[in-house]
């Protein structure tokens, strides 16, 4: 008799494993194209309703009825980061904030990124007024920024305040048409308000041991009015300075990388500022912590680096996809005809 020893070939499972694995890889390269597309199109759409320094958007707050109380929100130099920003936005909208005024350079080179995320994890119930700072002009010209957010140069009362936003950028034009326009406003408007506030880029050289380019007939003005406070971005952390007449509040750190070896505060946050009865103002510093937004950072990938290389290299990235087509059509065959 003849002793017959059939042998039958299972696969091992660690082979399914890796194709299952594979075909994840080949989805998510797919799955991140689309998501590319689909911001990179959300970003050139329309900006949400509130955003920008639009007429019809300051006038919506002039007509507003009167309160006894309200509060508004400052912050700056984003440019492109990822989670701290978003972190503030999140906080911010669990607050009883009126509006927000960006104190520049929110983007510089990642543009489409920032209106992207407006219309996501930047998107805030109440108007986001913004300031240009010198990255914002390097990544897109005045005229254009002018077009997408309004004008650069504006002002508005609230509650018998005064808010005036300045192009204050570096550049000697833009200095010239700052300080014209805000002699003009603080001469018209000026004597009638509660209080004056003013939103900058570039700050005044009130730091010691700090030099900025902003010229100093801005601090001359701010004093022969009675300017009661001035905020500026540009230098990335926080400080405060106190004279006679005006409390300069330079706060730059909502996102981007912190100032190094600076004997002024030195981390992430944006600040609330409160104007409630007999003219009291209070300043609330809203605290960010360091974080890691995986989310944001590929939200921000897709748009910045692989958007653009996939309209560089169209003939080259067709040819790809027909490839992970075929390769997660050929592994599903496989795994569908060893799971009979």
């Amino acid at each position: 008799m003849i002793n017959r020893k059939i042998f039958i070939h299972r696969p091992k499972k660690g082979h399914s494993t890796l194709k299952i694995l594979f075909l994840g890889m080949l989805v998510t390269i797919v799955a991140l194209e689309i998501v590319a597309v689909l911001a990179i199109r959300k970003s050139r759409g329309p900006l949400p309703p509130l955003v920008g320094n639009f007429p019809e958007i300051r006038t919506s707050l002039e007509e507003a009825a009167a309160k006894e109380q309200f509060s508004f929100a400052v912050f700056g130099d984003t440019e492109g980061a990822t989670g701290s920003f978003d972190l503030l936005a999140g906080k911010l909208r669990r607050q009883p904030v009126d509006f927000a005024i960006h104190l520049g350079d929110a983007y510089a080179e990642t543009y489409p990124y920032f209106r992207a995320e407006l219309h996501d994890d930047l998107r805030l119930p109440f108007p986001l007024f913004l300031v240009p700072g010198n990255h914002d002009l390097d990544g897109v010209s005045l005229k254009e920024f002018e077009k997408n957010f309004g004008p650069s140069l504006f002002s508005f009362t609230y509650q018998e305040c005064l808010f005036i936003g300045l192009r204050i950028s570096g550049g000697l034009d833009n200095t010239a048409a700052s300080l014209a326009f805000l002699e003009h406003t603080l001469v018209e408007q000026g004597a009638a308000a509660r209080k004056i506030f003013v939103f900058m880029h570039v700050p005044t050289t009130i730091l010691p041991g700090r030099k900025f380019s902003a010229p100093p007939e801005l601090t001359t003005l701010f004093t022969a009015h009675q300017v009661d406070y001035v905020f500026s971005g540009h230098f990335h952390g926080y400080a405060q300075v106190q004279t006679e007449e005006t409390t300069y509040i330079v706060t730059g750190a909502a996102g981007k990388h912190l100032e190094e070896n600076s004997p002024y505060g030195q981390f992430h946050h944006g600040v609330v500022m409160t104007v409630g009865p007999g003219n009291r103002v209070s300043e609330a510093i809203v605290p960010l912590p360091v974080t890691y937004d995986l989310k944001s950072k590929l939200h921000r990938f897709v748009i910045i680096e692989l958007y653009p290389w996939l309209r560089q290299n169209r003939g080259l990235a067709v040819v790809g996809n027909l490839l992970v087509a075929l390769l997660i059509l050929r592994t599903l065959g496989s795994l569908f005809r060893r799971g009979r």
